[in-house]
């Protein structure tokens, strides 16, 4: 058979299972897709078409290398027929891949950058609000990823007045989605919050609500109703509402196997962990980590397994400090780094140096805590400062007793960085570190006295999560030294 009678038959059948075969359009496009593929230059038109409704399909069900595959000889086959392609088709197929790259290499990936950027060239062609709006939510997540958090800030805030929110309301919760993220990492938790209870609000309205809405159109990453909550509990631990941060992080699970969507399923196991890492439970912590691990690992989601990975290794220090977990953590973070992303490294460097003191390598501590400190100073991520700072206090005085006052003032400035930010929780963490400083060294009767008042206030602004352990460990301060 001629290559041009192949590529007939191939158009023939292709056309014959469209007029005959019910469903298949919906049920099987890559059926369709491969036929018109093969059936050569004249139907590149189809080909693309139906490739992308198969990729799209791929998707929405996590199956990110297939979707790859797919939107790849889509961008092909655009760029080399001869009838030209619209600048509609060009981006949309963009703006896929670039889902499709961010899942399968991470977000920090040179793939997803370059498809954003090409995207940005020529979405002012396609007349449509919808994909300027995608394109430039994906221009903020390259920001965001990269640690550029103030530009990232700007970017989220032209999302938040794009005219596509007037009319779409995921642009609405996804333009909220960039903002929460990028205040969350800036250490803006009120205002974080306030635009997670407008996302949890949209939530509640349809069409969001609707189970089978394709969400993925916009991140493909995971769908921001799950990022909605997991996130928020986040910002709800750090501000002192213990009960509803757990209730928040629980609830993004659930909506996330009701979703039936693994890449946000994962996402939400890996921020459980992260909130139970911060709420000193690591059991807890490992279940999330060892749940998203394994569904990172089924689905090939690298960025999702690398901030797992770590937070695993972070939990196994916390269930057993003696553990020398140090090594591996080190590699973890290199693998994170390695990948580009920025975002998350003063968290890891401080997970680092808390592993670091309880195996007694204060140097190496001091090491992971100064480079979390200028990374802090190089991105503006501010929300985990006052940890940064009260470890390095402690691990000065460790080091030697004669760095007492570096040490102090390392512990009050975290007390006064988190005070300002509203970290209520890493507040009452810090004076508990600075009432055990100055209880050990023997210093005037009075700075004690204000010490410890200034912990006992904090102490009593908390009306939920009494039995976690720091506020356990300052009731327990605060009892023996009444």
């Amino acid at each position: 058979m001629s290559s041009r009678d192949y590529q007939e038959q191939h158009l023939i059948a292709a056309n014959a299972l469209q007029q005959h075969v019910r469903g298949i359009r919906r049920n099987a496009p890559e059926i369709l897709a491969m036929h018109y593929f093969q059936a050569g230059p004249t139907a590149a038109g189809d080909a693309i078409k139906w490739l992308h409704r198969a990729a799209k399909a791929d998707l929405h069900r996590s199956r990110n290398a297939q979707a790859r595959d797919k939107l790849q000889q889509a961008l092909d086959l655009a760029e080399g027929t001869e009838k030209k392609v619209s600048p509609r088709t060009q981006v949309t197929l963009l703006l896929d891949a670039a889902r499709s790259y961010a899942a399968l290499y991470g977000s920090g990936s040179q793939k997803v950058q370059k498809a954003y950027a090409q995207a940005h060239e020529l979405v002012d062609g396609t007349h449509s609000e919808l994909l300027r709006f995608r394109t430039q939510w994906g221009l903020w997540l390259v920001s965001f990823i990269h640690g550029n958090l103030y530009h990232a800030r700007k970017q989220a805030q032209d999302l938040l007045l794009h005219p596509a929110c007037k009319t779409h309301p995921i642009c609405r919760l996804e333009a909220h989605h960039a903002m929460w993220d990028t205040l969350f990492h800036l250490g803006a938790f009120t205002t974080a919050l306030a635009y997670h209870f407008d996302g949890m609000a949209m939530m509640a309205v349809s069409p969001l609500k609707r189970k089978r809405y394709d969400y993925s159109q916009f991140t493909g990453h995971h769908a921001p109703h799950v990022c909605c909550l997991a996130r928020a509990a986040l910002s709800l631990w750090l501000s002192g509402f213990l009960d509803q941060a757990l209730d928040a992080s629980d609830a993004a699970v659930e909506l996330a196997k009701e979703l039936e969507c693994p890449n946000s399923l994962a996402h939400a196991h890996a921020y459980a962990a992260f909130t139970s890492i911060l709420a000193r439970v690591p059991r807890t912590a490992l279940s999330h980590a060892e749940s998203a691990i394994s569904i990172a690992e089924e689905r090939k989601l690298p960025q999702c397994m690398m901030m797992a990975e770590v937070l695993r290794h972070a939990a196994t220090a916390g269930l057993d400090p003696q553990a020398n977990m140090v090594v591996p953590l080190e590699t973890a973070v290199d693998r994170w780094k390695t990948a580009r992303i920025e975002v998350l490294e003063t968290l890891w460097r401080a997970l680092l140096a808390d592993a670091c003191r309880d195996c007694g390598q204060i140097s190496d501590g001091l090491r992971h805590v100064t480079t979390g400190i200028e990374v802090m100073q190089q991105t503006g991520e501010l929300f985990y400062a006052p940890e940064l700072y009260r470890l390095r206090g402690e691990l000065l005085l460790a080091e030697a007793k004669t760095n007492y006052r570096r040490a102090e003032a390392d512990i009050r400035r975290a007390a006064e960085a988190a005070r300002e930010s509203g970290a209520m929780l890493l507040r009452l963490r810090a004076l508990l570190s600075l009432n055990r400083l100055l209880a050990s060294h023997g210093r005037s009767r009075d700075k004690k006295s204000r010490a410890q008042k200034n912990l006992k206030l904090v102490h009593q602004k908390f009306t939920q999560g009494l039995d976690t352990p720091d506020l356990r460990d300052a009731a327990a301060f605060l009892s023996h030294n009444s």
